[in-house]
Formats: structure tokens, sequence, C-alpha cells
């Protein structure tokens, strides 16, 4: 089972969870934005259910995007990671705003 998805981001310390389906293809991102703008809600008592948060949309990136193409794609989008997937739309990773700076970083 996994662990709601509030702890599951503090837990792992992760800024972005990738949502998928029961056959792993990705249904969409929950950002932690996303977690705290829901507890700032009107009646943010009652639980939330994560496909009422989840930022769902059709920006995927697939394993030969280019970081210069994928950095384009988070500015164009307003966003600070996406997921990478396959052909068949299962995930392979997640490429963050933070993993493009390392690479420019190490050059």
């Amino acid at each position: 089972m996994c662990p709601r998805p509030r702890l599951a981001l503090t837990w792992t310390g992760l800024r972005h969870l990738v949502v998928v389906d029961g056959d792993g293809r990705v249904a969409g991102i929950l950002t932690h934005e996303r977690v705290a703008a829901a507890w700032l809600e009107p009646h943010s008592h009652r639980p939330m259910r994560v496909q009422d948060a989840v930022e769902a949309g059709g920006v995927f990136l697939v394993p030969s995007t280019s970081a210069r193409e994928a950095a384009r794609l988070m500015l164009d989008h307003g966003v600070h990671a996406l997921p990478v997937v396959r052909d068949d739309g299962v995930l392979v990773g997640v490429l963050s705003w933070t993993d493009l700076v390392a690479l420019l970083a190490t050059g």
C-alpha cells in the first residue's frame, strides 16, 4: 500500500510524485504546491484524494529528449519536473529542474 501523498512527499523529501495507473502509465503529477494549496482550501478538513489534486496533462518526455528541449518544455508549461515515459506511456523516470542544473554544472 502506498503512503498518503503528503506523507510520501515529506518522507522522501521529493517535490513531485508521478501518479500511474494500474498498467504503469502516467496519469499525472502530484506536486508539493498542489498539496499545500489543497490544505488552504475551504473544507480542507475533508480527506484529499490524489485524483483531485493531481496535475493531469500530456506533457511528457521520452528518453531521447534533449536537455535543451526538456528545459524549454518546463519553461513553456511552468513546471519544475516532467515524467519520462516509453512509447507505450509507461513511466521510466522523472526529470526535474534540479537534474538539469546538475547536468549543466557537471558539463
